[in-house]
């Protein structure tokens, strides 16, 4: 494995980094939009092999308007909004395609709407499930019967043909009733959905009545069989369901770390979380308890290593990496580090120096192998790490 140093961010504290190949980062800086819950946003394509960036597409201003992930497990592009005035309170909002290696670019889909409405009452997302074909869900802002709790809770989605201009409605009880939170590619044409929003964040649990909450699910779901699902209007679209939760129990978060999908129970009367890791492959999944769990900040941090799961204890003397599967720990490190992310067999760290008589204190990051030697330290704070092939991009401001 190779580490590769990053730096240089342009407007760090406003900005995103995702990498796209071994040689392109795009950074995606954001800037407030005056009377507008409305960002706007600059993408920068960052060429790693010769430090050089430039800017997508400048002459369009791109917008936070809505979500757009691609399912598809390899892709050659970017996606984002832009849109024109054309009326009062009417905008045609667009939602358009560049290639990274041609350069070339053309608008996929367009639809008038209010645009002030964004962000406030509306929400929207967009899964590009393959070359041809884009899941869009409209979520509307509804408030509790109580007043107290108000989110992005109704939902409308309906599936896009790219070629030929079409819409088809999803009439799937679930996905309608219960829209989509997530979905994360496994293979070109196996994903991962989550449907269902969550309760844990904003305290939703505490303020919300049984009949206000939707039915979670976490399933497996083949891409090309949810599309010909759609296009022949089936109301009860084919989902091979991994596990649920509803009411007392929500689901955080859904995550994929090689050949496991990992995500949370999370019991809100008894305040406990169990922890799943489900081997995509074998199907079989390892489960540990954590306790004393309120909020998102007190879920358990979970990490693979050497194909194996782990949790991450912190405690006054350090911290502690156990092994599930073993029932032991198995990696430890002192206290005066703080943990980033466990990346590709890699533990990441940041800390602070001591101040001296004659030198100023300073931050930096170090690396260590799974032998638990260290085998890089760089002065600067950590941004951001990500893996790509047999490389390690360490991002350092």
């Amino acid at each position: 494995m190779n580490i590769k140093i990053l730096k240089n961010f342009e407007n760090y504290e406003d900005c995103k980094a995702t990498m796209l190949n071994e040689n392109l980062v795009l950074e995606k800086v954001y800037s407030d939009i005056e009377n507008s819950g409305l960002k706007k946003i600059r993408y920068i394509l960052l060429d790693i092999s010769d430090n050089s960036r430039r800017e997508i597409l400048p002459q369009y201003d791109k917008y936070n308007i809505g979500d757009v992930k691609n399912v598809s497990s390899s892709s050659d592009y970017i996606y984002f909004f832009t849109f024109n005035q054309d009326g009062d309170d009417s905008s045609e909002i667009r939602l358009m395609r560049y290639n990274i290696i041609t350069g070339e670019h053309e608008i996929i889909f367009k639809y008038s709407d209010d645009i002030t409405m964004y962000s406030i009452v509306k929400k929207l997302k967009v899964f590009v499930l393959n070359e041809f074909y884009l899941l869009v869900q409209q979520e509307y802002l509804k408030t509790n019967a109580a007043e107290n709790c108000s989110g992005f809770f109704k939902f409308e989605s309906f599936l896009y043909n790219i070629n030929d201009q079409k819409i088809y409605s999803v009439v799937d009880e679930n996905l309608s009733t219960n829209g989509i939170n997530d979905i994360i590619p496994v293979s070109e044409n196996l994903c991962i959905m989550k449907t269902g929003f969550p309760l844990l964040q904003d305290n939703r649990y505490s303020l919300l009545e049984k009949e206000e909450v939707s039915v979670e699910a976490v399933s497996l779901v083949n891409i090309g069989q949810l599309i010909s699902d759609i296009l022949i209007m089936q109301t009860s679209i084919t989902f091979d369901t991994i596990d649920q939760a509803y009411y007392n129990k929500t689901i955080p978060y859904i995550e994929v770390q090689d050949n496991y999908l990992i995500y949370s129970v999370t019991d809100t009367i008894e305040n406990y979380e169990e922890v799943v890791f489900y081997n995509i492959n074998d199907k079989e999944s390892t489960r540990c308890i954590n306790k004393n769990v309120f909020k998102m900040e007190d879920l358990a941090k979970h990490y693979i290593i050497n194909d194996e799961p782990y949790i991450c204890i912190s405690k006054a003397t350090g911290i502690e990496f156990v092994n599930l599967k073993k029932a032991k720990i198995e990696y430890k490190f002192e206290e005066n580090l703080k943990l980033e992310t466990v990346e590709k067999n890699m533990f990441i760290f940041s800390g602070k120096s001591e101040k001296g008589l004659l030198r100023k204190s300073y931050h930096y990051c170090e690396v260590y192998d799974l032998q638990q030697n260290m085998i890089l330290r760089e002065k600067g704070d950590y941004f951001e790490c990500k893996c790509f092939g047999d490389n390690l991009y360490l991002f350092i401001i």
